[in-house]
C-alpha cells in the first residue's frame, strides 16, 4: 500500500513510527504536523503489501471479503494529523484518494493520493485559502473532472466546485442560515446535508447539476435529524442515518419508490454509512463497545460485524469503490483528533 510523504520536510528519524508507539503516544502524533507513518513500520514499493507476519493488534470479528479463513487486517497510516471534519473520499475508479488536511482554524487544505503509487499526496492550489472540507470526486469519461466540497462561506457553508487544479471555484450552494455538508454524488445528481443554524434542523436534499435544482429529498426527518447521506453503487438508493428514536440508526431512501426502510433499531448510534462495491453491505460507525468503531451490516441478513477493535474512535469512512478489501477512514484518541487509516485484508494469507 502507498503511503503518504508529508507536505513539509521531516527528518528520516520520524517519518516511519511503529504502530504501537502511536498508539500509546497518539496524541503527541496527533500534534505534530509533519510525521509520516506505516504502522507496521515498514516501507512499502509500488503495489506491494504489509508483511504478514506483522500483525496489528487481535484480529477482527467480522471479514471484509468472505470466503476466507483467518483474515488478517491491517493498517496503514498515511497522513498526520487529522481533525474532526477530516474527511477521505475515494474517486469512483478508486485510482485517487481526496482529503482535507486542517492547517489552522481558518484554512483546510486538500490533497489528492493517488492509489497503489510511490508519489506523494498532491495539494490542490486554490487560488484563495478558505476552510474547505467534506471533498468529493466526480468523474467524467473515466477521469476525475471535478471537486465538489463544502466550504465556510459568510452564510455559513456551501457546496462549491472546482476543478481537480483548484481554479474557477464555482458556488452551487450558499444561502444564508445553513451548512451544506457531507455531498456524495451520482451522476448529475448531488444529495447532501444541510443543516439549519438557528433551528438546528438536518434534513437531506438534492442538487440536480443539469438543472441547477435544489430540493429537500425526505420529509420524514421534521422532528428529528436525517443526516450522512450515501448513494447506493448504482444511484437507485440513499444511505442516512437517523435519530427517530432518540440515537441514530441505519436507513436506506428508495429513489424509485421514494420510500425510506429502517435498517437498524439499537440503542446505540449508527453513523457514517458507506457501501461496499456490490451494494449488499453497509460500513458505519457504531458506538455499541462504548467507542466509535467500525462495523459492518449485511443488508440481506440483517448481521451486524465488527471490523476492528482498536482502543481509538473511529470517524468518517470510505469503502473502495473496486476493492472490496479496503476500507479508509479517520481515528484518534479523542473527537477532535487523529489519524488518517487505510485498512486492508489480505486475501490467502
Amino acid at each position: 500500500m502507498p503511503f503518504l510523504v508529508p507536505p513539509r520536510s521531516v527528518s528520516t528519524n520520524s517519518i516511519v513510527v511503529l504502530f504501537m508507539v502511536c498508539l500509546t503516544l497518539l496524541q503527541d502524533c496527533a500534534d505534530d504536523r509533519e510525521v509520516c507513518v506505516i504502522c507496521d513500520g515498514t516501507e512499502l514499493s509500488t503495489g506491494s503489501s504489509p508483511d504478514p507476519s506483522k500483525d496489528l493488534g487481535e484480529p477482527s470479528s467480522g471479514r471484509l471479503d468472505r470466503g476466507t479463513a483467518n483474515p488478517v487486517i491491517h493498517a496503514q497510516v498515511v497522513t498526520n494529523p487529522v481533525e474532526k471534519r477530516s474527511w477521505p473520499r475515494w474517486s469512483p475508479n478508486g485510482d485517487l484518494l481526496v482529503y482535507n488536511l486542517p492547517v489552522d482554524a481558518d484554512n483546510s487544505e486538500l490533497y489528492l493520493l493517488r492509489w497503489r503509487s510511490d508519489t506523494p499526496a498532491e495539494r490542490i492550489a486554490f487560488t484563495n485559502p478558505a476552510f474547505r472540507y467534506f471533498p468529493v470526486l466526480r468523474h467524467a469519461d473515466g477521469q476525475p473532472s471535478r471537486l465538489v466540497y463544502s466550504k465556510v462561506t459568510a452564510n455559513g457553508a456551501g457546496l462549491m466546485s472546482a476543478p481537480v487544479d483548484g481554479t474557477k471555484e464555482q458556488v452551487l450552494t450558499d444561502e444564508a442560515d445553513t451548512l451544506d455538508e457531507q455531498a456524495d454524488y451520482f451522476g448529475d445528481r448531488i444529495v447532501f446535508q444541510r443543516t439549519r443554524i438557528v433551528s438546528g434542523v438536518q434534513a437531506i436534499w438534492q442538487l440536480e447539476l443539469a438543472s441547477t435544482t435544489i430540493a429537500r429529498l425526505l420529509f420524514n426527518c421534521l422532528d428529528s435529524a436525517c443526516v450522512d447521506p450515501r448513494f447506493s453503487p448504482d444511484g437507485t438508493k440513499v444511505a442516512y442515518s437517523s435519530n427517530q428514536d432518540g440515537n441514530f440508526d441505519l436507513f436506506v431512501y428508495d429513489l424509485l419508490t421514494s420510500k425510506s426502510t429502517r435498517l437498524t433499531h439499537s440503542l446505540y448510534d449508527e453513523r457514517h454509512p458507506s457501501w461496499d462495491p456490490g451494494g449488499e453491505r453497509l460500513a458505519h460507525i457504531s458506538n455499541r463497545d462504548e467507542r466509535d468503531d467500525v462495523w459492518i451490516l449485511e443488508l440481506a441478513s440483517g448481521e451486524t460485524l465488527k471490523v476492528l477493535d482498536f482502543s481509538l474512535h473511529d470517524r468518517f469512512l470510505d469503502w473502495h469503490p473496486v476493492d472490496p478489501n479496503v476500507l479508509t477512514f479517520v481515528a484518534g484518541d479523542t473527537l477532535e483528533h487523529g489519524i488518517l487509516f487505510i485498512y486492508q485484508e489480505l486475501i490467502g494469507t
